[in-house]
């Protein structure tokens, strides 16, 4: 009996490592609707894994690394006042930095099936062979980029955190489903809604408009980030500190925007250079950021009719 229970559980196995991560996405969350941006952008169905290394990979300027990390080195000043925001701006009407970007913060980077990313797995032993796999030069910045994520996937979870790096869609969706608890969940995006293409370097003024939407308290976030290399590697992370939102905002190039917004509420121990650009007190409030469109949340289905309004009013601002 026990011989016939391993053959059933390693048909299984090898049935979902089988299929595509677009099929593996239907059967284990079915009542889930994948992001537009992923289905547009992170999905070939023609990919080449053996050509992958060769696939052209470019980030936005001024990042200081792949994910937001309000501990660490600064970014840009530009890129800070581009993406960052005190929570007391957070209300209809305001004005965000000329700056502000919510288009994706690389191009090129592709999911590839879970065999090939498990082939060589994301640890520091393995860097070399990485680099090798990524054909990188270790001296290279797009090199240590990667090693300093390794390093940030193995350190431990700050105090309230948790975390994972998924090498593939179907470790992303494995990890959602264990932290959540269900398979009934969903996975949100910052979405751009725009009769024109808009690029990386467009400036478009824009302000929030209403109603500002808030996640329960208490809600857990899971946020995904991702980092610079070819095949899709994200740094995913909750925490008890977190609070979401839905922002709206419009441009002036008449551009409409629901921004994914995060507000971090463990801001005793950031960098004190954020609160020097953004010109608040040390300390004295959250510090709140958008989600650029290439990144995810995912919050449990059941949560989700209970977003309630924080604001509303008239939008009847001129630019």
């Amino acid at each position: 009996m026990t011989r016939i229970l391993v053959i059933f559980l390693s048909v299984i196995i090898a049935v979902k490592a089988d299929i595509s991560p677009l099929d593996y996405w239907r059967n284990e969350l079915p009542n889930t609707e994948m992001p537009s941006f992923f289905m547009n952008h992170l999905i070939d169905p023609d990919l080449d894994v053996t050509l992958l290394a060769k696939r052209p990979l470019s980030i936005r300027k001024g990042l200081a690394k792949y994910y937001f990390i309000l501990f660490g080195p600064l970014p840009s000043k530009e890129y800070i006042l581009s993406t960052f925001f005190p929570q007391s701006a957070m209300y209809p009407g305001t004005k965000m930095d000329d700056g502000t970007n919510f288009t994706r913060t690389m191009w090129g980077n592709v999911f590839v099936p879970r065999p090939e990313a498990d082939a060589v797995p994301f640890s520091t032993k393995n860097l070399p062979q990485l680099l090798d796999h990524f054909s990188m030069v270790p001296s290279s910045k797009e090199a240590k980029d990667l090693k300093q994520l390794i390093v940030d996937c193995e350190a431990p979870n700050m105090v309230g955190e948790t975390k994972f790096c998924p090498t593939s869609l179907e470790s992303m969706i494995d990890n959602v489903v264990s932290l959540m608890g269900t398979h009934d969940v969903s996975a949100l995006t910052t979405t751009i809604n725009s009769t024109k293409m808009v690029v990386q370097h467009d400036k478009v003024v824009y302000r929030t408009t209403s109603p500002i939407i808030s996640f329960p308290d208490h809600t857990k976030l899971i946020i995904c980030h991702p980092s610079p290399c070819a095949q899709a590697v994200h740094y995913c992370h909750t925490n008890t500190a977190y609070k979401g939102y839905v922002v709206p905002l419009m441009g002036s190039d008449g551009s409409t925007v629901n921004a994914l917004t995060i507000c971090h509420h463990d801001y005793m121990n950031f960098n004190p250079g954020f609160f020097e650009v953004l010109k608040m007190e040390p300390g004295s409030q959250p510090i709140c950021h958008f989600l650029p469109e290439n990144h995810i949340v995912w919050v449990r289905n059941d949560q989700m009719p209970t977003l309630r309004t924080v604001s509303s009013g008239g939008s009847g601002f001129q630019f």
